[in-house]
């Protein structure tokens, strides 16, 4: 059962919620966790930057994803050489995700126009994706979806600014969204990779046009309308290839002066997270974080502790290529190489990102995007 409203009395009470969960080692302990930290946690707060047409600020130069200020216990990255070199990746205690998991919603002002099973049964019709009414039995094989229909006393709306940034909302359902009443939650299972995702997207854009309610992502903390969802959701692919910024959010943490990914776990990928980013480096730190997003949703080999290269030249979503190639200058390389360490404070799977060579953190991250994306001399 979801406690997101007891979680927001709590959040009016407590300004910070620290959260740490242990290594992920069976499917069991997997699905356990995962419904742990999305049942009962507390909202992640302020959108980071939000799409032009939604803002009047003025947006990163890359393509834009919401972020918000969360303080979050992490280690901070080796600091010179020596200690990179001193990092073992077989003594980080990381355990890499078994499969892909994704927790979705649908809300609806009294009741669903279709009965909630139905239409979830209808939806998945002639897919490959299997649908239980409540938990899956412990036989179940991936992909699967599980559907909890509850009243919003037990999965509240996440109002204020998470609800305002709603995506393709009218005024009037932003307005009317808190007073809703009942909400179906659908928990995605799938195997690694990119393939099932899609196909969960499908689902979950024709399951909210059935039932007339407004979709929800519970890791990235975003609203859409259907069309909303379909615009960002489906029509964005390429071939089979996602483009990885529009399915995530990039999080900052106020405490570590951090950025953060969340939503990448959809793909059964660790999440990713840069610290001691300089206030004058955000936008382009941002942009190399989604860089390095897009990257291992495309490959087929996850990313582990240790050396990760992210090439632009290599990436296979011809738009997203194209969006980041135009911030990168004549003298750029397009080409850096990232070091992966584990995150045990992180509530999912998560790998810090540092850079190798020598001086503090902030200078190392310089270097980096001055790498990447060139410089003005």
């Amino acid at each position: 059962m979801n406690h997101r409203v007891a979680v927001i009395v709590l959040v009016a009470l407590f300004t910070t919620c620290f959260v740490s969960t242990g290594a992920l080692v069976t499917l069991t302990v997997i699905k356990g966790i995962v419904n742990a930290a999305s049942d009962g946690r507390p909202p992640d707060p302020e959108p980071f930057a939000s799409d032009p047409e939604e803002s009047t600020s003025t947006p990163p130069p890359t393509p834009p994803e919401p972020s918000s200020d969360e303080e979050l216990s992490v280690a901070d990255p080796p600091t010179t050489d020596d200690e990179l070199a001193d990092e073992d990746p077989e003594d980080s205690e990381y355990a890499a995700p078994l499969m892909g998991a994704a927790e979705f919603a649908v809300f609806h002002q009294d009741k669903a126009k279709l009965d909630p099973w139905a239409a979830l049964q209808k939806a998945a019709k002639g897919s490959k994706l299997k649908v239980f009414k409540g938990e899956a039995p412990a036989s179940a094989m991936a992909p699967y979806l599980e559907l909890r229909d509850l009243g919003t006393a037990d999965y509240a709306v996440i109002a204020g600014k998470t609800l305002e940034n709603g995506r393709g909302l009218t005024p009037a359902v932003k307005a009317a969204l808190p007073r809703a009443k009942r909400v179906s939650v659908i928990d995605a299972w799938m195997p690694l990779g990119v393939t099932h995702l899609q196909e969960v997207a499908k689902v979950m854009h024709t399951y909210a046009q059935l039932t007339g309610g407004v979709l929800w992502d519970e890791e990235t903390q975003e609203y859409f309308s259907p069309e909303a969802w379909k615009a960002r959701r489906l029509d964005t692919w390429e071939k089979g290839v996602p483009h990885a910024s529009l399915n995530i959010t990039i999080f900052s943490d106020a405490a570590d002066k951090g950025l953060r990914t969340a939503g990448l776990k959809h793909f059964g990928l660790p999440e990713l997270k840069i610290v001691n980013v300089p206030a004058e480096s955000e936008d382009s730190a941002l942009a190399l974080l989604q860089a390095a997003a897009q990257i291992a949703v495309e490959n087929p080999d996850p990313p582990v502790p240790g050396l990760y290269p992210v090439r632009l030249n290599a990436m296979k979503h011809a738009g997203h290529k194209k969006a980041l190639g135009e911030l990168v200058r004549p003298n750029a390389t397009r080409s850096v190489d990232l070091i992966l360490t584990n995150n045990p404070a992180a509530k999912v799977p998560t790998l810090n990102v540092s850079f190798p060579g020598t001086g503090a953190p902030p200078e190392r991250l310089q270097a980096a995007l001055t790498e990447f994306f060139g410089s003005e001399d």
